[in-house]
């Protein structure tokens, strides 16, 4: 119980010092027109490198927290901040559209008229 309101008192405190900001009420909210210039500058060469720099950084800090000796919850905590840092970036992405698929009856008519001749 003591623990619990040990963490309860320092996220107060976290509060106290960190205003909350609301990103999605601002006027330079992330839009779509953004995810699409971000997703293709990540398809760019330079994207990749990126990308792959960013891999190696997640790769490497969760190795350097399996084969911590000391401060293992520090190394942990670190390499699971690194991995959801680039996870969250790669969610602003532009949501996939997917194509308008044919109703049944369509897909059926068209199976149809391959045999009709």
């Amino acid at each position: 119980m003591t623990e619990f309101l040990l963490c309860l008192r320092s996220a107060w405190m976290f509060l106290s010092y960190v205003p909350y900001v609301d990103a999605y009420d601002q006027e330079d909210a992330w839009t779509e027109e953004d995810a699409r210039a971000y997703a293709s500058f990540m398809r760019s060469a330079t994207g990749q490198k990126l990308a792959n720099r960013a891999s190696n950084l997640v790769t490497k800090s969760a190795v350097n927290a399996t084969r911590a000796t000391h401060k293992l919850e520090h190394s942990c905590g670190w390499a699971n901040g690194v991995a959801a840092a680039f996870t969250w970036l790669d969610g602003h992405k532009p949501r996939e559209e997917k194509p308008e698929q044919a109703s049944d009856d369509e897909r059926a008519e068209e199976f149809m008229q391959q045999f009709a001749t």
